[in-house]
C-alpha cells in the first residue's frame, strides 16, 4: 500500500495572525520523516499543509493524530488570545 498526497487547511483569523502560526509551528518540528508540514501566512488566511506518503495502514492513524493535534492547538491558541483581548477590553 503506497499513498501519497497532502491536506490542505485554509484557516480565516482575525487579529494577528503571524502570532498563531509561530505558536503551532512549535508543534510540528518533530514528525515521522514521511509527514511534513508547512504553516504559512498570507494576509489574515493561515495556511497549513501536511504532506504524507504513508507505506503501512498504521501510518493512517499518525496522520490522524497529527491534524488532530493541530486542530486541538489551533483551538487552546485561539481561547487563549480571546480571553487576553478581552482582559485588554475589561480594562
Amino acid at each position: 500500500m503506497k499513498i501519497r498526497g497532502f491536506l490542505e487547511l485554509k484557516i480565516f483569523l482575525e487579529g494577528n495572525v503571524e502570532y498563531f502560526a509561530k505558536a503551532l509551528s512549535i508543534d510540528e518540528r518533530e514528525l515521522p520523516e514521511w509527514l511534513s508540514s508547512t504553516i504559512n501566512v498570507q494576509r489574515n488566511y493561515l495556511m497549513y499543509k501536511l504532506y504524507f506518503s504513508i507505506n503501512e495502514a498504521k501510518q493512517v492513524l499518525t496522520l490522524f493524530n497529527t491534524l488532530d493535534d493541530f486542530i486541538r492547538c489551533l483551538k487552546a491558541i485561539y481561547k487563549s488570545f480571546s480571553i487576553l483581548d478581552k482582559v485588554k477590553k475589561d480594562r
